[in-house]
């Protein structure tokens, strides 16, 4: 394999990497949208699907696992 090949498939590894946490704050709005639910960081929200909580995954989806004070 060639120099130029592995430095193309990191460049492509790398590149996944970076946009995926951009893809899970699309993926958490576009599931709190279809199913009409409020999502709010500061407050925890109780929203069950499958008998399963799934407000606080949205919510820190929503704000990409980072922390607000």
């Amino acid at each position: 394999m060639s120099r130029a090949l592995k430095m193309q498939r990191l460049a492509i590894f790398f590149a996944t990497i970076a946009i995926l946490p951009l893809l899970i704050s699309l993926s958490a709005e576009l599931t709190s949208t279809i199913l009409q639910c409020t999502v709010k960081a500061v407050l925890p929200t109780d929203y069950r699907m499958f008998n399963y909580d799934i407000g606080m995954i949205l919510a820190v989806a929503y704000t990409a696992g980072g922390q607000y004070y």
